[in-house]
């Protein structure tokens, strides 16, 4: 079937589906035997077209049947034969298939179909086969070498795999469930979850530097405190119930069920919440009463410091601030920033630090008073805030830095207080001098490097007198380049390379595997019989590429070597030959895969594919690498994608023939392979039932012939 299939004037009349189990050797048959007419009667319909076109003014029409015109345009030397290379070529390479110069073409054409049946079955190869008819017809699609290869050799080459991979989680997968509430579920990227994020920052943040402050006397600022309290208290109040219909990041997935949330909710921070809100309840219930009640035991200065010191276990909540933190910064920062407010927040947790202990330093002067302590000794009005404040601090940073202060613990308490004091700076201050001096370093790198490939650029231009119009798109250009973050690629993670081969091809089958599954080429019963293939070919030919905005990823009348499979990103095809309105390529969309044919064929680009709009992904199966893994997979699915090539390649020449243009992207677009796949699998499968039935017919022979010989 090879050799006829390789003319491409056009796709056989789809075949009526019969039953599986109807198919055999008989049904095989009639099969061929249609699909040999069909593309008997395009070669005639076609033969007659080119002789009306080619034929003598006085030849007679009813002869255009035969090879007489030919003849008579062989015997006048002034009308040159537009067909005479062809037919010697043919003469010379099966003279055997031409009976008489008279012949009909009708008795050329069935001696020819003969003559090639009888030399596939002495075992003619099929590249010689392809080569004669390669000299007949001028500018075919070639199939690439490696699927050249007999249904005889593929089935040989057949092995039987097996694919233990199993389906799991993915990163950044979202789960959601059927509930009442899951339409109300919000998503962690959206707008309220971050507006909501930020207000909790800032009470955490209020929270850290009011609630110590209330050692000291606090008087007409304290009405404020407690008004932010309160509407503190009510905000908390609302955060829990919210947890329901807050999606969270966790382990690299998006958990978006209802009932989940709650669950891990009550896993960790429902006890603490609630333990707070109360706290919270009962010091703002009792200091309404402290304000109400005349009763001097409610009245007292040391009772309302006492349900301050209690309202410390609002703290708690730092350890929620890093997060919240850290889930706005990545939100609205570039990389240079977070780097930025990295320092910021070393130096912002050192003075929070010292803030607390400084708070600790003049509450334990107050509660020592009857002992004595460093404020009377320095002569500090501890009625006054400002001043209490200021010394306070004071003395705390010169703990963790090699200064010098008038103020020293006056009592054991202080003195014990102080030497903890000591101990924590001693640990904890280089730590935060060498991380923030590492992070300065790195940005002073980071930004020496930008700033000397710049003086290149310019000095690439100066030294070269280009124009200052150029320059200045360049530089346009790479602005708009830094602006776009273009994900890691695997080769830029030297981890991944340690890994082990089985887990490397469980990585790229779940990297690639829904971009190849955009192809549409594949069989129905290709997971049941060849299950290890869509692994193989994830693995074996595939790899990623990016592409931002503007930059071109190939130009016309260039080789194609790559079919492109989009993952991410828009991407535009302009074919500038017949200067058509641009084409827009999104994934998950017909026009998702770029350069089909090239599977199967030798392809030049007929036109320019562009990245539209931000960083465009897209995967790249190797043409060579394909057609190699396929033919050494062989078998059914071998001859299934050889068949379908074969087929689509006759379409994009049948559409040449009618002068329709095939681009790119016309496959599938505009050649569909809807029609053309079930066919392939249709004769894919009564081949293999054929080829399956002469192996029972030849081993039941053999089995009959060995016991006549043992009779």
């Amino acid at each position: 079937m090879m050799p006829f299939a390789s003319c491409h004037f056009g796709p056989p009349a789809p075949v009526q589906e019969e039953p599986e189990s109807a198919y055999g050797s008989k049904e095989y048959e009639d099969f061929l035997n249609a699909e040999l007419a069909t593309l008997r009667e395009r070669l005639m319909e076609k033969h007659l077209q080119v002789a009306d076109r080619h034929a003598m003014p006085h030849a007679d029409h009813a002869g255009r049947g035969s090879l007489q015109s030919l003849t008579e345009k062989e015997d006048d030397p002034a009308q040159p034969d537009p067909f005479k290379d062809e037919v010697a070529d043919v003469t010379a390479i099966v003279p055997q298939f031409i009976s008489a110069p008279t012949a009909t073409p009708l008795e050329r054409w069935a001696s020819l179909s003969s003559g090639l049946l009888e030399r596939e079955e002495a075992g003619v190869t099929e590249e010689e086969e392809t080569h004669k008819f390669a000299l007949v017809h001028k500018h075919i699609l070639d199939l690439r070498g490696p699927w050249k290869l007999s249904y005889h050799a593929a089935r040989t080459a057949r092995r039987k795999r097996t694919d233990s991979a199993m389906e799991s989680r993915r990163f950044n997968e979202i789960f959601l469930e059927e509930s009442c509430l899951q339409r109300f579920v919000l998503c962690p990227e959206s707008r309220i979850q971050l507006g909501w994020a930020l207000a909790a920052t800032v009470l955490i943040v209020w929270d850290m530097i009011t609630i110590p402050l209330e050692f000291f006397p606090l008087t007409e600022f304290a009405a404020h405190v407690d008004n932010v309290a309160l509407a503190s208290l009510v905000f908390w109040m609302l955060d829990v119930p919210l947890h329901l219909v807050f999606g969270v990041q966790m382990a690299g997935v998006t958990e978006m069920r209802p009932k989940k949330l709650f669950k891990l909710y009550l896993q960790s921070w429902f006890a603490v919440d609630m333990m707070i809100i109360f706290v919270d309840t009962v010091v703002l219930t009792l200091k309404f009463i402290y304000y109400a009640d005349p009763n001097p035991v409610f009245r007292s200065g040391r009772f309302l410091r006492s349900l301050r010191i209690i309202r410390l276990v609002r703290l708690i909540r730092v350890a929620k601030l890093e997060r919240k933190v850290s889930f706005v910064a990545n939100r609205l920062l570039s990389t240079y920033s977070l780097m930025a407010l990295k320092v910021c927040g070393y130096l912002a947790v050192m003075l929070a630090i010292n803030h607390l202990i400084a708070c600790g330093w003049y509450g334990v002067a107050y509660w020592t008073s009857d002992l004595g302590n460093w404020l009377e000794r320095a002569s500090i009005n501890a009625d006054s805030t400002p001043d209490a404040y200021v010394a306070a601090m004071h003395w705390s940073l010169t703990q963790f830095t090699p200064a010098t202060n008038p103020i020293a613990p006056f009592n054991g308490w202080e003195r014990f207080y102080a030497i903890w004091v000591i101990l924590l700076a001693m640990a904890s201050f280089s730590s935060f001098i060498g991380s923030i001096g590492s992070t300065v370093s790195s940005m002073r790198a980071a930004r020496r490097g930008q700033i000397l490939e710049q003086g290149k650029l310019e000095l690439f231009f100066t030294e070269r007198q280009l124009s200052l119009a150029l320059f200045s798109k360049v530089k346009a250009a790479l602005r708009d380049d830094r602006r776009e973050q273009v994900r890691l690629r695997e080769s830029e993670v030297s981890l991944i390379q340690g890994i082990p081969e089985r887990y490397k091809v469980e990585l790229h089958k779940e990297m690639f595997m829904h971009a190849l599954a955009q192809a549409n080429i594949w069989p129905r019963w290709i997971q049941r019989e060849e299950p290890y293939f869509y692994s193989s070919v994830c693995h074996q030919t595939m790899t990623e590429h990016a592409c931002r905005a503007g930059q071109d990823v190939y130009l016309p009348r260039t080789s194609c070597c790559i079919v492109y499979a989009l993952q991410t990103g828009c991407m535009e095809f302009v074919d500038d030959d017949v200067k058509s309105k641009p084409v827009e390529c999104e994934p998950d969309t017909v026009m998702a895969v770029i350069c089909l044919p090239s599977l199967w064929t030798e392809w030049e680009h007929t036109g320019r594919l562009t990245a539209k709009s931000g960083v465009c992904h897209y995967a790249g199966i190797d043409c060579n690498a394909f057609c190699n893994l396929a033919t050494n997979f062989g078998g059914k699915l071998c001859e299934y994608l050889k068949v379908l090539g074969i087929l689509i390649l006759g379409e994009i020449e049948s559409k040449e023939g009618e002068g329709i243009r095939v681009s790119d992207v016309s496959v599938p677009s505009e050649i569909p392979l809807d029609g053309l796949a079930p066919r392939a699998e249709q004769f894919a499968f009564m081949r293999s039932r054929a080829s399956a039935g002469t192996e029972s017919s030849v081993s039941a022979s053999v089995r009959s012939t060995a016991r006549g010989k043992l009779l």
